[in-house]
């Protein structure tokens, strides 16, 4: 065997390419699992890599009770069951232990515990396509066999999804070296803002029949009281399901917390934002928030202004809310210029007003733009409806009121159904802006006005640091300038809805697209073609990011005529001659 397979380091890379699918598929993870076990009997030099990556991420600890002799699985049959569905999440296998652990099984147990890094707890203890539960005592058995410490000592990430009331599993497994902690409540799948709409009638049959809501939240606030502090290297924190404020408190327990994300845990009418953002406040190293909130629209700004001013270390705030009635967003939203760090702002709104969604509705969003004159990043979302019936606003003048945000370096405009007008005029106004933007993605509906390939000129000439473009749609590919001026910068172009040219029939049907494509190959020299878009923009926020089918042949025709400008490159070179 070469020295170098004896090397752990190198056995580690070679055995990550085998677990370097992304999918979900359970087949495909399945099959991922037996080549690591197999690598770990192939000899003893694989065995201890090959277990380091096969125990690192675990989605159950049905496997590690399993090595345990004394483990057994019980059937349980839910219709014999007169206990309360909150407390029971009923499955078709129980695992509980039917006598002592001898110590060499517990010698195992601790020997793969220490592996495990990632562990997704969710409401079914078993593997996909299976349904076995861990039977609660089992935890507690072996948590007083481990001297009240950890069952996975070396654990960085676990998500946690709650059954019930009565699920504590959380408590056994939280350790100190746990960097990532993702918490969903047992109320984390229902929508709030649907249970709004429920008549009182229905919501007092549904508090008599989960023997009211607020046992769960003090059972929560226990159990998070327990388990945060606890977590005292804990950088990254999730909470899916708090609709009160008062189960935020233990949050500012956790001395280097710098992430929060709070995604449907606050759109509930009875919050009180001012005292939430002072429970917020109180996490001195706080830099990334993520927060929903569905109200807040009588609060004044000189209120929210003195809690907001306690985030002094946060640097990124995503802020998704719902306008109903009012064309006007929560003070909440133009609050947030008093934090002087803040340096990416992303901004959902969810609105059946359609006079919000006209050309001034940024300025209504923003009130003072040049406030937000120090930010980096600028996510903007809106969903509404459409009105086909008057002209659509014009791109241009919707974006007008950024123009004060002079350091913008990253622009999304993401309206997908909001109909907007979009000409070549208004791509110039619009580069006339923002001369260190390096990211500019939009999406929305377009009727007629649509940019053309002249639009690419403008975009090329006004913005030298460009690196990302997503445009809606493109038309007359013919209409390009002549006279070029190379853009270095640009790495990712892709248009998202449709491309406007001659379907392909004929050889002189193909001449515009293979001129358009050495246009492109010429003034993007470094435009990468089979990797439209970059991995931190397909993965953005609530929102994927996909090319056309069309746009995708044009780029393959970009690739072909760059092979063939190389060579005819290479063949003048040695012919002594000019590349024209």
């Amino acid at each position: 065997m070469p020295a170098a397979l004896r090397l752990p380091e190198i056995i580690l890379i070679i055995l990550e390419n085998v677990l370097s699918s992304k999918t979900d598929c359970y087949e495909a993870r399945k099959l991922e699992r037996s080549t690591l076990a197999a690598a770990a009997r192939v000899c003893k030099v694989f065995t201890a890599p090959a277990l380091i990556m096969l125990w690192r991420s675990i989605d159950t600890l049905v496997p590690l009770v399993k090595l345990l002799s004394v483990a057994r699985l019980v059937g349980l049959d839910s219709s014999d069951d007169e206990s309360d569905s909150d407390d029971l999440d009923y499955s078709d296998a129980v695992l509980i232990l039917t006598g002592e652990v001898s110590p060499e099984d517990w010698a195992c147990f601790m020997r793969y515990a220490a592996y495990v890094r990632v562990l997704d707890l969710g409401c079914s203890e078993g593997h996909r396509g299976r349904n076995i539960i861990i039977d609660p005592s089992v935890y507690g058995s072996l948590f007083h066999m481990n001297d009240s410490r950890p069952l996975l000592p070396r654990l960085r990430e676990m998500s946690w999804s709650q059954r019930g009331s009565s699920d504590r599993r959380i408590v056994y497994l939280i350790c100190p070296t746990l960097r990532r902690l993702h918490i969903r409540t047992k109320d984390g799948a229902d929508n709030p803002r649907m249970s709004f709409y429920r008549s009182r009638y229905h919501r007092d049959i549904e508090r008599r029949r989960y023997k009211e809501p607020r046992r769960r939240d003090y059972v929560l606030r226990w159990i998070l009281r327990e388990v945060l502090p606890k977590g005292v290297n804990l950088e990254h924190l999730t909470l899916d399901g708090i609709h009160h404020f008062m189960l935020l408190a233990p949050v500012s327990r956790c001395p280097r917390l710098e992430t929060l994300d709070l995604p449907s845990s606050l759109a509930n009418w009875n919050m009180d934002v001012p005292q939430l953002i002072s429970t917020l406040g109180g996490i001195a190293r706080l830099t990334r928030l993520t927060m929903s909130v569905d109200q807040g629209w009588d609060i004044e700004e000189d209120v929210l202004q003195p809690t907001i001013q306690q985030f002094e270390s946060l640097e990124t705030l995503h802020l998704s809310t719902r306008i109903v009635k009012k064309p006007q967003p929560p003070a909440l939203v133009f609050a947030t210029a008093d934090c002087q760090r803040l340096r990416n702002l992303t901004i959902q709104f969810d609105t059946e007003d359609i006079e919000f969604l006209e050309s001034s509705c940024l300025r209504q969003v923003l009130r003072t733009p040049a406030g937000f004159a120090h930010m980096r990043t600028l996510y903007v979302r809106f969903q509404g409806p459409v009105d086909w019936r008057s002209a659509p606003p014009q791109l241009s003048s919707f974006l007008l009121p950024l123009a004060p945000l002079h350091k913008l370096e990253q622009l999304y405009i993401v309206c997908e159904e909001t109909l907007f007008a979009c000409t070549d005029e208004d791509i110039r106004l619009i580069t006339r802006h923002w001369r260190n933007l390096s990211t500019f993605a939009a999406t929305f509906m377009s009727q007629d006005g649509n940019p053309s390939a002249r639009a690419l000129d403008h975009i090329a000439h006004n913005w030298p640091r460009l690196e990302v473009l997503c445009l809606p749609s493109l038309r007359d590919l013919a209409s390009f300038d002549k006279h070029l001026c190379p853009h270095h910068s640009l790495r990712h172009l892709g248009i998202l809805s449709f491309v406007a040219y001659r379907e392909i029939r004929s050889q002189e049907d193909y001449i515009e697209v293979k001129n358009f494509a050495v246009y492109l190959s010429l003034q993007f020299p470094n435009l990468k073609t089979g990797q439209p878009f970059p991995a931190r923009l397909s993965n953005d926020v609530d929102h994927v990011w996909k090319q056309c089918h069309s746009w995708g042949k044009i780029l393959e025709v970009v690739q072909q005529a760059r092979s063939l400008i190389r060579q005819r490159s290479i063949h003048c070179h040695r012919q002594g001659k000019t590349v024209k």
